[in-house]
């Protein structure tokens, strides 16, 4: 009997100390809990003291501390937040805060650090590419700038509208061009942009009332993108297509200074290479030169879209094609419907 009591007493002892362990275990979690909450959560410099004298190596009580002192004291905030990228140093968001940071603190050298650590974090996120870009720029570091819009336009055509805006008065449309959409050796290389980014940059130029230089991109992107790298001359029937255009617009044609030679029927040929970007990307251009009365340049652009493969004119019409004359009421007088054979 006395065996029995015994061996029961030492397996009570033995269930209360698994319980006290438990006990404590769960208490100890609780605890740490409570003081990562309290890492990220905390108002004042005094409770963010006397946590980091339990948690001195916590990152992101190093980070709550950087916004707790932002706003007080700068440097010491600064401080702290290096701390934080220096105990977590693959957290993208300390190092993105350490960029805007140093920026506003006028420290060019750490945020130029932190943004190239982002981008060898992450090379693919174009937002880390505009804010070296930006940042780039406020340092007059103009290629290094063009070069990283360059790779954001190759990543996110999306962000193009922005990019425009920033680089409006940063240097002459023609340089951005040469130098950011129209780069032969990263073309090569196999990273090239996109057709439709650069037909927004004319349209962007267009909008800004600079149509001279909208032109001139417009020429560059066109030659980059001809079909079989031929320079035709637009023909009557451009001149035709471009003036039911302006009938709709109802702008008044003016008269063209010269008289463009007919390229014969193989120009209207449809080609089997793809076409660059889609009409839409460049009929706001097209009806805004219409719309001012550019008449010739609109017939120019016309025809490019024709060369291109944009825009192709029905087989039918190439065999009515020398009939096209001033006095042929038919083709001059904007009917839409060929002639019965």
């Amino acid at each position: 009997m006395l065996r029995v009591i015994e061996f029961s007493l030492l397996k009570r002892s033995r269930a209360l100390l698994f319980l006290f362990l438990i006990v404590c275990a769960s208490l100890l979690l609780a605890a740490e809990t409570s003081l990562v909450g309290m890492a990220s959560s905390f108002d004042t410099a005094a409770q963010g003291r006397w946590l980091l004298a339990l948690e001195p190596e916590d990152p992101q009580l190093q980070h709550r501390l950087w916004q707790v002192y932002r706003d007080t004291d700068p440097a010491q905030s600064l401080k702290h937040l290096r701390l934080a990228t220096e105990l977590s140093p693959y957290s993208r968001l300390y190092w993105d805060h350490l960029a805007s940071a140093c920026e506003a603190l006028g420290e060019a050298p750490c945020a130029d650090r932190a943004i190239e650590r982002l981008l060898k974090l992450s090379p693919m996120v174009p937002y880390y590419h505009e804010l070296a870009a930006e940042t780039n720029l406020r340092s007059n570091r103009l290629d290094d700038s063009l070069s990283e819009f360059r790779r954001l336009l190759e990543l996110d055509p999306n962000y193009a509208p922005s990019v425009w805006n920033s680089l409006r008065v940063a240097a002459e449309p023609d340089v951005i061009f040469q130098k950011m959409l129209a780069d032969p050796i990263r073309e090569r290389a196999g990273s090239r942009i996109e057709a439709k980014v650069q037909v927004s940059y004319v349209k962007f130029l267009s909008s800004q009332a600079d149509n001279d230089a909208a032109f001139r991109i417009w020429k560059l992107v066109s030659t980059e993108h001809m079909v079989g790298g031929s320079e035709i001359r637009p023909a009557d029937g451009d001149v035709e297509s471009v003036g039911r255009r302006a009938a709709l617009l109802e702008t008044p044609l003016q008269p063209l200074t010269d008289d463009p030679q007919r390229p014969g029927a193989t120009a209207y040929r449809p080609s089997s290479i793809p076409a660059p970007f889609p009409f839409a990307s460049a009929e706001p251009y097209l009806d805004r030169v219409i719309g001012l009365g550019r008449i010739q340049e609109a017939v120019t652009v016309w025809g490019d879209l024709e060369r291109m493969g944009i825009v192709t004119r029905p087989p039918q019409t190439e065999k009515f094609v020398p009939a096209r004359q001033p006095d042929n009421l038919i083709f001059n007088g904007d009917f839409e419907q060929f002639p019965l054979n």
